[in-house]
C-alpha cells in the first residue's frame, strides 16, 4: 500500500490516507479550503496530485487528472501558494511532462507552463514560480502562467533553493549561482562537487 501518514508530537498516527497504489514523492501543506487548518497536497508518480483534508479524508478525486497528464508521469515536486494573488491558494507542481501545472483550491487545472525539459527544483517567490529544467534553464513564471524571464546555464542544474531576494541554482560541474529577482546572475562559486540538494536561508 502507498500511504500518507499524519503523526501527533507524541508518536501516534492521527490519521492514514491511502494514495491508491500511486507512490508519493513529496508533500506540501497550506489552507486549501479556507477552514483554518493546513491540507496537504501530494506529489506522486502516477499521474495524479490528490489532496487530503485536515481531518485526512480527500479533498478532491484525483483519479480524474488521467484526463490532463499525458506524458511523463512523475511529479517530484509540489507547493502550496496564492500565486495568482486571488485571495485563494493554488497547488504548483511540476513533472516529467516538462511542465509547470497549477490546480485550484477545488483541484480544476488552471494552467500549465513548458520549461523544456524534466523538473530539477521548484520554488515559490515574491515575484512568481521558480522552476529550474534539467537541460540547464531557470524560469520565472508569474501566477498567470505566463514566463517572465528565462536564464540559460552553461550545464544541467542540479538543486534550486531561494535565498531572500535571491534564488541559488546549481550546476553537474558544481557551480553555485545566485540569480536576482530580474534573471540575472549575482555572484558564484564553484564548488568542489556537485550538490544535490540546496536549503536557502532568508540572510
Amino acid at each position: 500500500a502507498w500511504r500518507v501518514h499524519a503523526v501527533e508530537p507524541d508518536g501516534n498516527f492521527r490519521w492514514t490516507f491511502d494514495t491508491a497504489a500511486h507512490s508519493v514523492t513529496g508533500l506540501a501543506t497550506g489552507d486549501l479550503n479556507g477552514d483554518g487548518r493546513d491540507e496537504t497536497a501530494v506529489a506522486t508518480v502516477y499521474f495524479c496530485v490528490p489532496a487530503i483534508s485536515a481531518d485526512g479524508e480527500r479533498l478532491w478525486q484525483d483519479e480524474d487528472y488521467n484526463d490532463y497528464w499525458t506524458a511523463g508521469p512523475t511529479f517530484p515536486f509540489v507547493r502550496i501558494a496564492d500565486v495568482d494573488l486571488d485571495g485563494s491558494p493554488e497547488v504548483i507542481t511540476a513533472g516529467s511532462d516538462t511542465l509547470v501545472h497549477c490546480i485550484d483550491s477545488l483541484g480544476e487545472k488552471m494552467w500549465t507552463r513548458s520549461i523544456g525539459d524534466d523538473p530539477m527544483g521548484l520554488e515559490i517567490v515574491k515575484q512568481g514560480i521558480a522552476a529550474a529544467s534539467l537541460t540547464g534553464t531557470l524560469h520565472l513564471i508569474d501566477g498567470l502562467g505566463a514566463e517572465v524571464w528565462r536564464l540559460d546555464l552553461d550545464a544541467p542544474c542540479r538543486a534550486l533553493a531561494s535565498a531572500g531576494e535571491l534564488l541559488c541554482i546549481v550546476d553537474e560541474q558544481g557551480l553555485l549561482v545566485w540569480v536576482d529577482a530580474a534573471g540575472s546572475p549575482v555572484r558564484s562559486l564553484q564548488l568542489r562537487s556537485a550538490a544535490c540538494a540546496l536549503l536557502g536561508r532568508p540572510d
